[in-house]
């Protein structure tokens, strides 16, 4: 290992990265640097000052999308600031009073959460590394004209660049390097292992020390797990050789995750004080701090990891590990776990029984795998961390990392695969007419261009800003999606269908003509209908077992249902013979989703805080502070949910931000005091930077609204404070 040390320290000597070569390169990734501490260091700003800090400018654009927003921290090259928009278009920004200097159309998603810039490449000043389509574009800083452009695979993360090597963290097809002269490819690593494709879409970074690449994974995919193993590479932090491109090793967080608990934050390394080792740094959707030595991938405290027991599956051919990991050392920030007691004895009485109903099938704990007989309800699906990651402050050694903490319900249950495959049809022909209409879209756009813009022109493709792949794609209710739609109209018409007529006129217009069931998003609410399809095969039932019961529960929900025994009991006859007819024929498919758990007032149904903003002592472990952040309209208390981010300095001030409450704030580290607010145009939507600009602090938020409940409106602009006190040098 020693020698392997010395290796890499004569390698980063002659091939080390060339953008941090430059004194007015202050901010050159996204994440500040390829080692993703988002700190500042020489900063003008203190807790005594701060009070100064006053707005500057406003850029405002025109991209709006509701249901989406820029995630990605603009850069810095030393004379413009350059962002992305969610049409695809690269802009670089005069940080002097926020004007456009040129603009860029591009492919989406562009940057999704991060772009970087490269000075003296090749003999030349300035470039611009960005994400764009299927392809890493290389753009000239001066005038956004392109130079380049590699054939990369979808990618979601800012490229790393080194010499004359070009890396990328793919989302699906792995990590590979290509020659930035040629386009050729050096190498590739696949991340898909045993059916199972890891995909990378919140952290990639570079430690120059040790020549490792690091990626951090999602979720194997799915609540369901049928199949699945053990060994893949989901759910982990790897370190990569970026010479060879061979997999040094590699940290499992969880073993055949459940829960939809990728591991998020970009990694950060750096050297610990005092000590010849070298750490990374990650945190997780659970609220735990994953902290390594970067040559071996073991814990930097001794005996801080040991295991803990998990339950077995009840869903055959899933195959879950009977222990899994219990980080001790350092503390966690956060939770998964649910008191069932104490998390919901603010809500009144009306409120509290309206919830309760709906966790009468809830279950909680850590690692309750989800099932049909009941629902598991946990924190962790939007954080613990999310993609925004945390901070690391050198001069403390300490993350700062925001958090949330808000709670979900995730459900199992049966389709009938009948309306299964006519969905999937009309998903077919959808996409046929959709496939048409973009590229009606693609032509009459660049036609446009053509005829009457001086920007540079590389087309636009028609998909949502994550590529049209994975979950955000839902509509407000997701029964009113188009195909949906179509198949629950067909479905009635066919010889195989579940035909009940007691059923289609009391209960299929909330709950489908299938008994497919319905649900909110959570981008837009908790709206829930129950899928019935396999109900009486489910312990489920015992809950709905009589007209009874099932009349109670609807009452409870506002729902004005009154059903005869008898009639029930018949109609609850014929399903129970109708589904055990599916089971039997293999027409029953086993099919999961998880859900915001909304109270009656659509506030998160656990008590606040919702969410906050922490800091961990990395010399001792120790979690030193954590208090609430934001605070959501309507609430009893402090505390919300947040998707900004965090950015700290060297004199101990963190700017975070993100809330639905449309503010930034400012906190000093000591006590984790807040020191500053101030109201942006939109909500906070990817972590603030600081960077030094004719001799002044300039402090940025890109705030562009949010995507989830409780977030009310989206927007388009970047925002630019100062302290008022320091005036800006003569160029």
């Amino acid at each position: 290992m020693f020698f392997k040390r010395i290796s890499y320290a004569i390698f980063t000597l002659i091939f080390m990265p060339v953008q941090f070569s430059g004194a007015d390169q202050n901010w050159p990734t996204s994440a500040g640097g390829y080692e993703s501490h988002r700190y500042s260091e020489n900063s003008t700003i203190t807790k005594d000052n701060i009070s100064e800090l006053k707005k500057i400018w406003t850029f405002k654009g025109s991209d709006v999308f509701n249901s989406d927003t820029v995630q990605a921290t603009p850069i810095f090259t030393g004379e413009k600031l350059v962002s992305v928009s969610l049409s695809g278009v690269l802009r670089a920004i005069n940080p002097l009073d926020g004007s456009l200097l040129w603009s860029t159309q591009l492919l989406t998603p562009l940057g999704r959460r991060g772009l970087s810039y490269v000075s003296d490449q090749n003999g030349y000043d300035g470039f611009i590394f960005v994400a764009s389509g299927d392809f890493v574009y290389k753009v000239r800083e001066g005038d956004g004209v392109i130079d380049k452009k590699y054939q990369t695979g979808l990618s979601l993360l800012a490229p790393i660049i080194v010499k004359n090597e070009l890396f990328v963290a793919t989302l699906k097809e792995g990590v590979k390097s290509f020659d930035i002269n040629t386009g050729e490819i050096n190498w590739t690593l696949p991340l898909s292992k045993n059916g199972v494709t890891s995909r990378v879409w919140s952290g990639f970074s570079f430690d120059e020390i040790s020549g490792y690449l690091f990626v951090v994974t999602s979720n194997p995919g799915g609540i369901v797990g049928v199949g699945r193993g053990s060994d893949d590479f989901s759910v982990s932090l790897l370190a990569i050789d970026s010479k060879s491109g061979g997999l040094e090793w590699q940290f499992k967080h969880i073993i055949n995750d459940q829960w939809d608990l990728d591991l998020t934050a970009q990694p950060a390394i750096f050297g610990i004080p005092g000590s010849s080792r070298r750490a990374v740094l990650s945190a997780s959707k659970t609220g735990d701090v994953i902290y390594l030595d970067v040559y071996t991938g073991k814990p930097i405290f001794d005996n801080s990891i040991t295991t803990i027991s998990a339950l077995a599956s009840d869903v055959p051919n899933v195959y879950l590990s009977n222990k899994q990991l219990n980080i001790a050392v350092p503390e966690a920030f956060g939770s998964t776990e649910i008191d069932l007691t104490k998390d919901f004895s603010h809500l009144d009485k009306i409120n509290k029984e309206y919830t309760i109903s709906k966790l009468r099938h809830a279950r909680v704990g850590r690692f309750v795998p989800p099932s049909v007989n009941y629902d598991v309800v946990m924190f962790g699906i939007h954080g613990g961390a999310d993609w925004p990651g945390f901070s690391y402050n050198s001069p403390t050694h300490s993350m700062i990392v925001p958090y949330n903490k808000e709670p979900f319900i995730l459900r199992l249950f049966y389709q009938d695969l009948n309306f299964y495959y006519i969905k999937k049809a009309a998903i077919f022909f959808d996409d046929v007419i959709s496939f048409l209409k973009g590229k009606l879209k693609v032509y009459v756009h660049n036609l446009k261009l053509f005829i009457g813009s001086n920007n540079t022109v590389e087309g636009v493709t028609i998909k949502s800003s994550d590529g049209g792949i994975h979950r955000w794609s839902q509509e407000e209710w997701v029964e009113k999606d188009i195909p949906r739609t179509i198949a629950n109209k067909i479905y009635p018409y066919l010889p195989f269908s579940s035909n009940s007529k007691v059923y289609y006129s009391k209960c299929s217009s909330c709950h489908g003509n299938a008994r497919q069931g319905d649900y909110q998003s959570e981008l837009s609410g908790g709206g829930f209908y129950p899928p019935l399809v396999g109900l009486t095969l489910s312990d489920k039932w015992k809950k709905s077992d009589s007209a009874r019961k099932l009349n109670k529960i609807h009452a409870i929900a506002g729902v004005d249902l009154k059903v005869e025994e008898e009639i029930y009991a018949q109609m609850m006859d014929y399903f129970d013979a109708f589904d055990k007819d599916l089971l039997a024929s293999g027409k029953l498919d086993l099919t999961g989703f998880w859900q915001l758990l909304l109270d009656l007032d659509g506030l998160p149904a656990t008590s606040p805080p919702w969410g906050g903003l922490a800091k961990v002592d990395l010399a001792t472990g120790v979690k030193v502070w954590d208090v609430p952040l934001g605070m959501r309209k309507g609430s009893i208390g402090s505390g919300d949910i947040n998707f900004g981010g965090v950015v700290s300095t060297d004199t101990q001030i963190a700017f975070v931000t993100g809330n639905p409450d449309e503010m930034a704030y400012a906190f000093e580290l000591k006590e984790g005091t807040q020191v500053w607010s101030k109201k942006l145009p939109f909500s906070g939507s990817s972590p603030p930077m600081i960077f030094n600009y004719r001799g002044c602090d300039l402090v940025i938020f890109v705030a562009t609204g949010g995507r989830f409940v409780g977030y009310e409106k989206n927007g388009d602009s970047i925002t630019a404070f100062k302290l008022s006190s320091c005036n800006f040098r003569p160029s």
